[in-house]
């Protein structure tokens, strides 16, 4: 992730049984509409992160976050 002030760059590889999601994250992607997503860190820490799609596949997503 790439901080600026309050807004993060964000990218997270997507794993196999999400595909339920994809319509959210659709959502968020073409109508700009902040999410809020849970993740596993490479650490094993849960982070929690609203963020806006900016570009999305079927592996990566790739937005920017909010930060507190």
């Amino acid at each position: 992730m790439i901080h600026e002030k309050n807004i993060c760059f964000f990218i997270m590889e997507l794993k196999k049984g999400v595909a339920k999601m994809n319509g959210l994250l659709l959502k968020s992607k073409e109508e700009k509409w902040p999410i809020e997503i849970m993740y596993m860190a490479l650490d094993n820490t849960i982070t929690k992160r609203r963020i806006i799609v900016t570009s999305m596949d079927d592996n990566y997503i790739k937005g920017y976050c909010f930060t507190d």
